[in-house]
């Protein structure tokens, strides 16, 4: 989850409730994790999130960010595939331990730092979706890109 010497991260999520360290200091910390919806979740999405914790590209954010934010893109990263992604506000709301409400304010904040290109919430399904800005591949050997 990115936390490694960020105790203050440890603290917080301890703190609301999701998880207890159970053993270990910096590097290797072993916690239990409290929210029983977190493991009822669909195995694709813990192994995205897992490989985002490991490889944050594309939703790499810098570690000044609050903690709410980096929480909100790892659990955008949990529904992303390719470039795009979508779940129902409600269970986004609960991985970021905020109301819907609260949600949408940091899921501005992400569109506003360009981490996410557009989001848009469907009310009547309560459906969020987004997209994540273009990546640009890199120039093959004896190309040229102008800028």
């Amino acid at each position: 989850m990115r936390l490694r010497g960020r105790s203050e991260l440890w603290e917080e999520l301890e703190h609301a409730g999701w998880l207890r360290r159970t053993a270990g200091k910096h590097p290797h910390i072993e916690a239990q994790l409290l929210d029983a919806a977190v493991l009822s979740q669909q195995p694709g999405s813990r192994a995205r999130a897992a490989h985002w914790a490991l490889r944050p590209a594309p939703l790499a954010l810098e570690a000044r960010r609050p903690p709410a934010v980096q929480l909100t893109a790892l659990a955008l990263a949990s529904h992303t595939s390719d470039d795009a992604g979508s779940t129902d506000m409600e269970v986004l709301a609960r991985l970021c331990g905020h109301s819907p409400h609260q949600t949408a304010q940091l899921l501005d904040r992400l569109k506003a730092t360009h981490t996410l290109a557009t989001w848009q919430h469907n009310r009547e399904t309560d459906e969020v979706s987004w997209h994540l800005p273009q990546q640009h591949p890199a120039a093959r050997p004896g190309e040229h890109r102008s800028h």
